[in-house]
């Protein structure tokens, strides 16, 4: 489990240049990590980038909202 220290918004053609994107897109199965909500992101763009993510690489995920931010874990 690793925390995401910054959030930029961007992408290149499908490529994640994001550090959250980055995050999202290396997770292996039963692994997690923390977003924080200090950014001033809220559930509704971790749901758009999880959504996103799911269809192009074809991986499910899940979030819960925890102390602090939000804990997005990859599924299956």
């Amino acid at each position: 489990m690793f925390e995401i220290e910054n959030i930029a918004i961007g992408s290149r053609r499908g490529v994640a240049t994001s550090p959250f994107g980055k995050a999202l897109y290396a997770l292996e199965v039963g692994q997690s990590f923390i977003a924080p909500d200090s950014f001033g992101k809220g559930r509704g763009y971790y749901s758009g980038c999880m959504s996103s993510a799911r269809k192009k690489l074809n991986r499910k995920f899940s979030m819960r909202r925890v102390e602090g931010g939000y804990r997005i874990g990859r599924v299956a």
